[in-house]
């Protein structure tokens, strides 16, 4: 049921605050168990089809502060976060992957993670793609797609299309592609959380959280009022940036937040003489991995509104946008982050100061990332590839790309990310844990979190599938003990 008056609850069992990949599947997964719970999510419970996907007005309805924000550091990191029922599942492109084995064990050996091997995370893997049905283009690809993989060929580099939570249907877009829709939380596990008895309390900001004998008070505003619930038990859930300022305003600090990962973004912008978008037009799921391991290049976006805010540094260039849409496609080089970021509670404030540091290694994969994806696209055959860069802000040519920086200089004002994490991250080493192996807050008893904050480092992949098993793990483990 849909929480309409909080100030009529009981104590619950459980309580999740944030209703993104990891507190929805937490919230499926202990309500199918029988116990009593309350989700909790700061923003509005909207449908999927409340606005147009990756239009100015999702920004508006389903992002926190229009989806603007940046992590303090030289340079600034400009990111953007959900606030909505279902979280950055429902804005997100949905690119799917499985944890690698590789991270996953860098993990275990260097933070002391228990039970955690491809082995006992298939279960929960395998359980979580039986709801949310990841896949691929069957047939024809879009545009985009095509052109990002002719391009790579082309250079001698393997693309492939990605598997994204959507969901297919019979009919073909104008470029004879099977047209697709995300499969949301608000889509797959909220439902079934429902269905299971829960209750969803939106458009309720935690403030902070204090022990009361056993159980745990929540002190929260709902509706410019201020209200208490009571819980045995709690899951933050509230994503890398607001789980450790929750923490940290409650006077939960150890390790909260002192470190912040990310997977900082370029976005390049090509222009091709035929038409290769249209409005309405979805993301196509390519990616080239093969540049090396902390590195990968791949469509982005190209509605209206994020061509536009792409081509921000061009001279009229959000006009132009608009106008050449139909011959405008937007790509991407994401590096593997490292964990030179923080983030701190601010007395007075409703947001923390985050701030971050991009590594030597990170400017060099950018770089590199950024000066291959332009050579490839000027290989399909880009009339135009608008970089983003102050000092060559377009490419016309082969030799044009060839000169571009293997490294990005850390002015660079361009460079934002989706992806950020590993602010409370899990293990038995408590030097550096915020969380045990199984989510436990260290030295609180009945305090979890369960969301991206959680993950030791970047894993150099969208994390989403790596969030939802390891919250249906967790959920289980909470379950036997």
């Amino acid at each position: 049921m849909i929480v309409s008056d909080p100030v009529a609850l009981e104590r619950v069992e459980v309580a999740i605050i944030g209703s993104g990949p990891g507190g929805s599947v937490v919230a499926a997964t202990l309500a199918n168990a029988g116990k009593s719970v309350l989700l909790i999510e700061e923003g509005a419970n909207l449908p999927q089809d409340s606005c147009q996907p990756f239009s100015f007005q999702e920004m508006k309805q389903k992002y926190r502060a229009g989806g603007i924000a940046a992590a303090v550091g030289r340079p600034n990191v400009a990111y953007a976060e959900a606030s909505c029922v279902g979280g950055g599942s429902e804005v997100n492109s949905g690119l799917y992957h499985r944890t690698p084995d590789d991270v996953l064990e860098e993990w275990v050996h260097e933070f002391s993670v228990e039970d955690l091997s491809p082995a006992s995370l298939e279960p929960h893997f395998a359980a979580c793609e039986t709801v949310m049905q990841p896949a691929t283009y069957s047939a024809a690809l879009p545009a985009a797609s095509r052109l990002l993989r002719e391009g790579a060929e082309a250079r001698g580099m393997e693309s492939s299309d990605v598997p994204r939570l959507v969901v297919f249907d019979d009919t073909l877009d104008p470029q004879g592609v099977a047209r697709s829709a995300r499969r949301s939380m608000t889509e797959s596990f909220i439902p079934e959380f429902l269905a299971a008895d829960g209750k969803l309390l939106p458009k309720t900001r935690v403030h902070k959280l204090r022990k009361q004998g056993r159980n745990w008070q929540i002190q929260a505003r709902w509706q410019n009022r201020n209200v208490q619930i009571e819980a045995e038990n709690v899951f933050i859930c509230a994503g890398a940036i607001h789980s450790p300022a929750l923490l940290q305003r409650s006077g939960i600090r150890l390790n909260a937040g002192r470190s912040l990962s990310m997977q900082p973004m370029i976005k390049l912008t090509a222009e091709f003489a035929e038409p290769v978008n249209y409005p309405g037009m979805g993301i196509a799921g390519e990616q080239v991995r093969d540049l090396n391991s902390d590195c990968s290049l791949g469509c982005a976006i190209s509605s209206r509104a994020h061509l536009a805010i792409n081509l921000v540094g061009v001279d009229a260039g959000p006009a132009y946008a608009i106008k050449q849409q139909s011959h405008l496609v937007s790509y991407y080089v994401m590096a593997r982050g490292c964990t030179d970021g923080s983030v701190r509670a601010l007395p007075g404030f409703d947001d923390p100061l985050v701030s971050y540091r991009l590594s030597g290694r990170e400017l060099d994969n950018l770089g590199s990332g950024l000066k291959v994806l332009t050579g490839v696209l000027v290989a399909a055959g880009a009339s135009r590839v608008y970089t983003g860069l102050h000092r060559q802000p377009v490419v016309e040519n082969p030799g044009q790309a060839e000169q571009l920086p293997d490294r990005l200089a850390p002015g660079t004002d361009s460079i934002m990310t989706i992806h950020l994490m590993a602010s409370c991250p899990m293990g038995e080493a408590r030097n550096r844990t915020a969380v045990d192996s199984w989510g436990k807050v260290h030295g609180h008893t009945g305090l979890y979190l369960a969301d991206v904050s959680t993950l030791c480092s970047s894993p150099g992949i969208n994390p989403q599938g790596t969030i939802m098993a390891l919250a249906r793990r967790n959920s289980e483990h909470f379950l036997r003990v």
